[in-house]
């Protein structure tokens, strides 16, 4: 029984610390008054393995090329761990062109006649992209998928956005995106390596999402990262993703590290609107000279 204990409160733990870790420190320092140990081992101490992997995950969120080379040993709670500890690390991550993604935004809305729509976010952080496209496009729906939970911007709950927390790869969770009018990816899909970005491709495919924009700081064939200060993966390059992308989508828009694809059949459907692609050139600096281009 009291192993049990131990187990249930271990993993309350954990739960705390993926939600809110603010919270963590204070439910253990009211733990720590009430009880101390189960079973003749400290909760404060875990077992030898555990530590073992413990500081095995610390010893990867501080070494970049251990992370990539040791990325298919991990699982799912792994990434989580990992993710917290980067995201108290290195609390600022806005990495978006505003200005491109809203001329994509406009363009959808000039060519479906309609200004609600259906917005799927890849790893949204606390939700800057939305707000400011929010404040521009409030009858948008907003829905950002990401690994962890994050405090999002306050002003969000004006507007009808919401977080999920994914349990399981995007690719593997039972998501509906056959409405989605967008899917984002902003700095995100460097993130993953080069089967999980085909993976991610797929599943848009297959739920018909209309248009894709996406933010990356890839070369045109490809890069290892190696000794790049950051969490990349991604191998494919531009090119490559353009090729993938090809018999699907067809690409309206390209700007620096910024790429806007609509969907082939959809866009046919649609009716044709002279002012529609009248974009507005933004030409931002490669994100691998950017400041707190970290992850």
């Amino acid at each position: 029984m009291e192993n049990q204990n131990r187990l249930t409160f271990l993993r309350t733990i954990v739960q705390l610390v993926l939600n809110d870790p603010q919270l963590l420190i204070e439910k253990l320092l009211l733990k720590t008054k009430k009880r101390r140990t189960y079973n003749h081992t400290s909760i404060f101490k875990p077992d030898r393995q555990h530590l073992i992997r413990n500081k095995r995950l610390n010893e990867i969120a501080n070494n970049f090329n251990l992370y990539r080379e040791h990325y298919n040993e991990l699982n799912f709670e792994d990434l989580k761990k990992l993710n917290t500890i980067w995201y108290h690390m290195y609390p600022v991550q806005k990495h978006f062109d505003f200005l491109f993604v809203k001329s994509c935004v406009r363009y959808l809305i000039k060519r479906l006649r309609k200004k609600d729509l259906f917005v799927a976010e890849l790893g949204g952080y606390q939700g800057e992209l939305a707000y400011e496209i929010l404040k521009s496009f409030p009858l948008i729906t907003w829905r950002n998928f990401d690994i962890i939970a994050h405090r999002r911007v306050c002003e969000l709950t004006r507007y009808d956005y919401e977080e999920t927390v994914l349990t399981k790869p995007l690719w593997s969770a039972k998501i509906d995106l056959k409405n989605c009018d967008i899917f984002v990816m902003s700095d995100t899909i460097e993130h993953f390596n080069d089967e999980e970005a085909k993976r991610i491709f797929n599943m848009v495919k297959e739920f018909n999402v209309k248009s894709i924009i996406i933010k990356s700081p890839l070369t045109p064939n490809g890069q290892t990262w190696h000794n790049y200060k950051g969490s990349h993966l991604l191998r494919l390059g531009s090119n490559q993703l353009k090729a993938i992308l090809a018999k699907d989508y067809r690409l309206v828009k390209e700007i620096s590290d910024c790429f806007f694809w609509v969907r082939r059949d959809f866009e046919n459907r649609l009716p044709l609107d002279g002012n529609a692609l009248q974009f507005s050139i933004h030409i931002m600096p490669h994100p691998l000279f950017c400041a707190n281009s970290v992850l």
